[in-house]
């Protein structure tokens, strides 16, 4: 009767273990089919080539491969094999090292996301090759030594039946599976823990106000504007051929162009790009991109008349346009605007006059459009009709950090801008010896070429 009753356990053992093996098998098939289209998106999209996607994709090829210890239990289930501790750990042990691979490898891809969002700077200077390699690496000889210091360990030959439950049902004893599992549950817990962290943009140090600083130490004297106000403003942080880093003002015109001045783009050697932010130490709002490509006017003067001050940058993954990131509005047709008295201009430019520390905010300050006779008269006949006009307050306009940022006017509740920041003679005397700016509609047929029509004005 023993025996009897041990053969029906058994043989409604693997009848049931083919049933389940069956559902594993059709669950295995479409986690591969979806790992599979994720890979393939990650590989054919350029803008998807980035250090988290890729993170993302390798820890998919990792779970295809880890699928793989349901193929074992269908064939231990069906053959009705059992094999030694020994001979079944080995069998699993590619799935295993997968397995603990992916676990590992959440950990990284969590803190990429958080240092992407609390040092986006740093994080878009790293190079992107090294860093992926590193962490793969990392990952790797993680899950191998402790594999391979399980494997040593094992000493029993007792038969089981070969799936991944029963080959730790056997070995759960064992110091280096206990170790194992402790530092994997760690993992998950730490992984859990900075995605709470980092769910919805929110940055560790949350608790910063995005106005800290008086409303008096801005532009040069400007004012703190707020969340989308200006949703096309750029800060461009750049280092030069000698390794010196500065920045300037940029707008966004197209979701993969920023304009700027001449000047700017002839310092960069690499830059990064932060459009969305009205605070530089709180980016919850921002998105920050790499410059790929530099196209600066053929006919810039680098000279003190500074003509034909314009340059393009590309940037290399396109933004996203938000309520708080949008394009610039540039008309071809702008005489009417300089009608007005008043203009505005932003940046994240000095504190005050003769400061060499930029502001942490994007501020803006009201400025007095001057006529151009009176301009060119003013700076001794440099100024080009047409090309270049000047703007300036008492007190208050444009510093030397704010090159290359916009200027614009107010029309019928929407900002339209109407040139780019030049140079300035005079820093605290501008209502008498104004800044100069580039005026952006005798540059439409330009913008609309080098962008290849992303960017055009209307």
């Amino acid at each position: 009767m023993p025996a009897i009753y041990f053969e029906i356990t058994e043989s409604v053992f693997f009848m049931v273990a083919r049933i389940v093996s069956v559902v594993l098998l059709l669950q295995a098939v479409i986690a591969c089919v979806g790992n599979g289209l994720l890979i393939a998106v990650t590989l054919r999209s350029k803008t998807l080539r980035t250090s988290c996607f890729i993170l993302i994709a390798v820890q998919a090829a990792a779970d295809c491969l880890r699928q793989g210890h349901k193929l074992i239990i269908t064939y231990y289930s069906f053959t009705e094999i059992t094999a030694t501790v020994y001979g079944c750990y080995f069998v699993n042990l590619a799935t295993m090292l997968a397995m603990d691979y992916c676990t590992i490898l959440m950990l990284f891809i969590a803190v990429d996301r958080f240092i992407a969002a609390k040092f986006p700077v740093f994080y878009v200077h790293r190079t992107g090759r090294k860093y992926v390699t590193a962490v793969l690496l990392c990952c790797l000889i993680y899950t191998c030594t402790f594999k391979i210091m399980y494997y040593n360990y094992i000493v029993s030959e007792t038969r089981i039946f070969c799936t991944t439950a029963e080959l730790q049902k056997v070995a759960g004893n064992k110091i280096w599976f206990i170790a194992n599992t402790t530092v994997n549950l760690a993992v998950i817990v730490i992984y859990m823990c900075l995605t709470r962290v980092t769910k919805g943009d929110r940055i560790l140090d949350r608790g910063k106000a995005e106005h800290r600083r008086p409303p008096n130490v801005l532009v040069i004297r400007g004012q703190p504007v707020k969340l989308g106000d200006i949703p096309y403003q750029a800060l461009i942080v750049y280092s030069d051929s000698r390794n010196e880093t500065g920045d300037c003002g940029g707008s966004l015109i197209s979701t993969r162009h920023v304009l700027t001045s001449a000047q700017c783009a002839t310092r960069i050697e690499e830059a990064t790009v932060v459009v969305g932010a009205v605070n530089i130490n709180y980016l919850k709002h921002a998105e920050v991109r790499k410059v790929r490509k530099i196209t600066i006017h053929p006919q810039f003067s680098n000279d003190e008349n500074y003509y034909n001050d314009i340059a393009i940058l590309e940037l290399d993954i396109a933004v996203s346009l938000t309520r708080n990131i949008k394009l610039s509005n540039i008309y071809r047709i702008d005489s009417e605007y300089f009608k007005h008295k008043t203009a505005i201009v932003s940046g994240f430019g000095s504190y005050e006059p003769g400061s060499s520390e930029h502001s942490k905010l994007l501020v803006a300050a009201n400025v007095t459009i001057f006529p151009f006779e009176y301009c060119n008269k003013v700076l001794n006949g440099r100024l080009e009709e047409g090309q270049q006009f000047c703007a300036g307050a008492k007190g208050t306009g444009i510093g030397p950090k704010d090159r290359g940022g916009p200027i614009h006017v107010l029309h019928s509740a929407n900002l339209v801008q109407i040139g780019i920041s030049s140079y300035t003679a005079n820093v605290t005397e501008q209502h008498e010896i104004s800044s100069v700016f580039t005026r952006v509609s005798h540059y439409c047929d330009y913008i609309n070429e080098v962008t290849e029509g992303a960017a055009k004005c209307q």
